[in-house]
């Protein structure tokens, strides 16, 4: 007898089910492990200052901090109460958001606890699209997905940007929504108002992308190209995606020249006014070429792998591979234009950070297409492990000019010669796999999951020993700088002046009038002439200051952080009627009769590590 056809259906109905159900966990698994990598690394961030215990954020994450505290407390969108605007951020929607939290009324010393728990939240969101993203560009194959949420969870450079409280993991996660929506869009299935819907919801994740960073219109301008050339009919499907963008951007221009009175923010004229476009250029081609040879090289081999398998298969590469490859391209290339960014010494790009989650997407279709393809041909993983060695080499001999990105610091060539060893070891590994019989008869599963360890321990290896040693990036600057804030705020009068290089955590934890040597939120200091001192590199939005101004004119009660002072300008603090405090405490210049400097000292905490995570 046949099977009641009722009864077949239901079986068939039960095993989708079941297989749904499956792919539900799988999808979780990368979730629940960028959650408790979150977990760890902001656990392991808490430090104790005057008994408290504290979270404290990067040093630019807590400019955005004091701007949001201005905005909640009723004082707008400036840094200091009463100061005359100036946009001294570049991330207007985590500015607000940040605005939101201190609604809530937080302590100054838990405040950045609920900033890294929503990062948290951001990455974890992103890591559960990027496996949404990769099950739509990889439909057949249950690994890819998780695959590459396991790679983005674990992605060191990502989470560490995210969880010092940057804007990384919000710019990250609009962008992979922006993507999964277009992806939904070019859906042969979806219906006409489907797709439309898709369009609007893509073009109004890029325009909150637009208004969390305006480098952001890279990606939406990556996304209008994809539009053009993938979606039918052209007008209505690019007016749909590009009018949120379009509104986002003019309705922005619109609020900052009515309330900061420039189009842009302060931050661009400081990186930008005035700095030699070649000068720009030289600084990022080596910030670039650092990421690439080091953290990259083994995703950026393997993303290769990719395309060129799937050529010569006589394929074309999955519906929105190529957006990926070229928003990872096209981010690069902005970045070789404004000169990196000002911490490309701790060898992660914050703005690369952003778009990498695609790369490794990309690299773990490689590494699955190089795993189907070894028993058929080598020749694609022995190139791909001889450019890796070839990598490796160049940076353990040092041939890489990073004196042009920070000062070689002591251990520094330690620790890169490790990086180039261990990509040497790495690419050893894929020429092995190429040529020994034994290895390639793995099971393709098996490879393709070795492939992705090993793109892992080329990129994160080296930044979390380093993070196990000395914390985030900045972290010992910010536990000194927040001493010198909480000290202030208990030492002196709410009237008194203090002049800052470092403007994030002393300012935000003194609540103090602040005087930013650097311009970060001057605009008179941002349009000067930078400085080109001997021997010092560019860095970025450190180039420019100017004492007769900040100090000589602004008069500030005490001075914290004089950047690269000349014999005239110390001459000039002496003429100006400041004295100096030099101690293994701390180092700064003041008033007499305006700053007590012994009661500073008196007041300055003892910032402890370990006891905060007993």
């Amino acid at each position: 007898m046949g099977d009641d056809p009722s009864r077949t259906e239901r079986l068939a109905l039960t095993d989708s089910d079941t297989a749904h159900s499956l792919a539900w966990q799988w999808d979780l698994l990368p979730v629940t492990v960028s959650l408790l990598v979150s977990f760890v690394m902001i656990l392991r961030s808490a430090v104790s200052i005057n008994g408290h215990r504290t979270y404290l954020l990067f040093d630019d994450s807590a400019i955005s901090l004091t701007y949001g505290r201005s905005l909640a407390t009723g004082h707008g969108l400036v840094w200091i109460a009463g100061q005359h605007p100036v946009e001294g951020y570049s991330n207007f929607l985590w500015t607000l958001w940040m605005a939101a939290i201190e609604l809530a009324h937080p302590s100054d010393y838990l405040v950045g606890l609920w900033v890294m728990i929503s990062g948290a939240a951001l990455l974890a969101g992103n890591v559960y699209l990027v496996v949404r993203i990769t099950r739509r560009v990889s439909p057949h194959s249950q690994l890819a997905p998780v695959l590459a949420g396991l790679a983005v969870a674990l992605y060191y450079a990502l989470n560490s940007w995210t969880l010092i409280g940057m804007e990384t993991g919000l710019v990250t996660i609009l962008t992979s929504a922006a993507l999964l929506c277009l992806l939904r869009a070019c859906d042969a299935r979806a219906f006409p108002k489907g797709k439309t819907f898709f369009l609007v919801s893509s073009g109004a994740f890029l325009a909150l992308n637009v208004l969390t960073r305006d480098d952001g219109i890279i990606v939406a301008a990556a996304a209008m190209v994809f539009v053009i050339a993938r979606l039918r009919p052209r007008i209505p499907a690019l007016i749909a995606t590009g009018l949120p963008v379009l509104v986002a951007v003019l309705g922005h221009l619109i609020f900052r020249l009515e309330y900061y009175g420039h189009p842009v923010p302060n931050t661009y004229y400081l990186k930008l006014s005035g700095i030699d476009l070649m000068t720009r250029i030289d600084r990022g081609l080596v910030v670039l070429v650092q990421n690439a040879t080091m953290q990259l090289v083994v995703p950026i081999v393997l993303a290769a792998l990719y395309f060129v398998l799937v050529r010569r298969g006589s394929g074309r590469p999955a519906l929105g591979t190529g957006l990926m490859l070229g928003i990872f391209v096209a981010q690069s290339a902005y970045i070789v234009y404004v000169g990196g960014d000002s911490y490309d010494q701790s060898f992660s790009d914050r703005y690369l950070a952003t778009v990498v989650p695609y790369l490794l997407i990309l690299s773990v279709l490689g590494a699955i297409a190089t795993a189907r393809a070894l028993r058929i041909s080598m020749r694609p993983l022995l190139v791909g492990g001889l450019l890796i060695v070839g990598a490796g080499v160049f940076v353990y001999s040092m041939r890489l000019p990073v004196g042009k990105l920070q000062e070689i610091a002591p251990g520094q060539s330690t620790q890169l010669q490790l990086w180039g060893a261990l990509i040497v070891c790495v690419g050893i590994a894929f020429i092995l796999l190429s040529i020994v019989p034994e290895l390639r008869a793995l099971s393709p599963a098996l490879i393709a999951f070795g492939l992705v360890i090993a793109s892992l321990l080329g990129t994160n290896a080296v930044p979390v020993v380093l993070w196990f040693q000395q914390g985030t990036t900045g972290f010992a600057l910010d536990r000194l700088v927040a001493r010198y804030g909480a000290a202030l705020a208990s030492s002196t009068a709410p009237g008194t002046t203090v002049a800052v290089s470092g403007a994030g955590n002393i300012t935000f934890f003194d609540h103090r009038r602040s005087i930013d040597l650097l311009g970060f939120s001057d605009h008179f200091i941002a349009t000067s002439k930078p400085h080109s001192i001997p021997g010092v590199p560019f860095q970025p939005g450190h180039d420019k200051w100017d004492y007769d101004y900040s100090i000589g004119q602004l008069r500030p009660d005490a001075i914290f952080g004089l950047f690269y002072p000349s014999s005239a300008d110390l001459r000039n603090l002496t003429r100006w009627g400041y004295q100096s405090y030099h101690s293994p405490q701390a180092n700064f210049y003041y008033l007499p009769g305006r700053f007590d400097p012994a009661r500073f000292i008196d007041d300055l905490p003892t910032v402890h590590h370990r006891d905060a995570r007993k």
